[in-house]
């Protein structure tokens, strides 16, 4: 945090006459003079040292800083403080994805990134910064064409090819949800997400949680493995390598045949943490056909918090990751970059949201749930526009 510099002697106005200029002005003023030789990003102060430096109260360094950002000369950032906003009138940011990712798919609202790119629009609406979709193939056409006001948030799986490009071109980047060679990254805590959801079912009094994950060993995943081994642990729950499988995420039959598995084992699972909402959302689909009923039968957890998540029958209870916030940071730090200033990391930690998909464990049915399947054509996994 920059220091402030001594504020200048406020001598009294003779008795009977009114200041020169408000309080604040005057603190407005001082201020306006420091913000001119820092660079954009640079933290100015926080409020209660204005009112330490200057003996006013938290009412008028308040208005100081709202004077400030009104006239765009700073921004304030809850938890962080009072930020020197110094941008090129125009500004762009383009979001890099993999070839296994196709805008079309992520704007279809299933993908948990769309929630990642719904933050960064709102952010970038709001600081007047274009925003643009941009493939891995086409990353050098564009590094020709940029002129210095365009930065990149790049989805980890790219290539490393256009992270050397982009260090080559000394491009302003950050990577998500992982840093890939050191670069500025805004991120999320799998591990305690996990955790959490864990810890839910724990306190519920379910023993027996399967965990429906994607490759275990991969960055994804790995975190969230974590997490469940930590909450199983800290509650001093044997772990069983049966309880937990790993499939593609791509095909709903894949994980309809794990739930199958996992409900033929004599001491069969009550509740499973699935990975990602959308595993989840499928074995919420095949309980409905099978007359599995959720929550009394089995008890299921996603993951992330899509927009879908809380249309599904019953509601699904997940954990937020808070992506759109991710974007939101995204966009603030490349911002900084863009101006000249240095990005930096951060972690944006997740909350449980409870729904209906939970309950207390000792109710479940264990003839309901090891009964043969049964075609129920009538019976849906998603309630339409329905909220719960």
């Amino acid at each position: 945090m920059t220091t402030l510099k001594q504020p200048a002697r406020f001598d009294a106005a003779p008795s009977g006459q009114p200041k020169r200029f408000p309080r604040w002005k005057t603190i407005y003023r001082d201020l306006l003079q420091q913000i001119q030789p820092m660079r954009h990003g640079e933290q100015l102060t926080i409020l209660k040292e204005i009112c330490r430096r200057y003996q006013v109260s938290l009412i008028t360094a308040r208005r100081v800083a709202d004077e400030l950002a009104k006239g765009g000369h700073v921004e304030n950032r809850r938890k962080v403080g009072i930020i020197v906003t110094k941008r090129p009138a125009k500004m762009m940011i383009k979001l890099v994805l993999s070839r296994n990712l196709r805008p079309e798919e992520l704007l279809s609202g299933r993908s948990a990134i769309m929630r990642l790119y719904e933050g960064m629009a709102r952010r970038a609406q709001e600081l007047d910064i274009s925003l643009a979709f941009a493939g891995e193939s086409g990353l050098p056409v564009l590094l020709q064409g940029c002129d210095g006001c365009t930065g990149f948030l790049i989805h980890q799986e790219v290539r490393q090819e256009a992270f050397e490009w982009l260090k080559a071109r000394k491009a302003p980047f950050m990577s998500f949800p992982f840093s890939n060679s050191g670069e500025p990254c805004v991120t999320h805590d799998l591990k305690k997400g996990m955790y959490l959801a864990a810890r839910h079912l724990l306190a519920l009094g379910h023993r027996r949680i399967a965990l429906l994950s994607g490759a275990i060993t991969s960055a994804w995943f790995f975190p969230r493995y974590k997490g469940y081994l930590r909450a199983l642990r800290s509650a001093r729950i044997p772990f069983d390598w049966a309880l937990v499988k790993e499939t593609s995420g791509l095909d709903a039959m894949e994980d309809e045949q794990v739930l199958q598995t996992w409900l033929r084992l004599p001491s069969p699972p009550t509740a499973v943490l699935a990975a990602n909402d959308e595993r989840a959302i499928r074995l919420l689909e095949y309980c409905a056909r099978q007359g599995i009923r959720v929550p009394q039968d089995l008890n299921v957890v996603g993951f992330d918090n899509i927009t879908e998540s809380a249309n599904t029958c019953p509601a699904l209870t997940t954990v937020d990751t808070h992506l759109d916030l991710i974007g939101v940071e995204s966009v603030n730090q490349l911002a900084t970059m863009i101006s000249g200033g240095r990005g930096r990391s951060a972690v944006i930690k997740p909350d449980m949201v409870v729904r209906c998909s939970t309950a207390p464990a000792g109710r479940q049915s264990r003839t309901a749930v090891r009964r043969q399947a049964r075609p129920t054509s009538n019976k849906t996994g998603v309630r339409g526009k329905h909220h719960a």
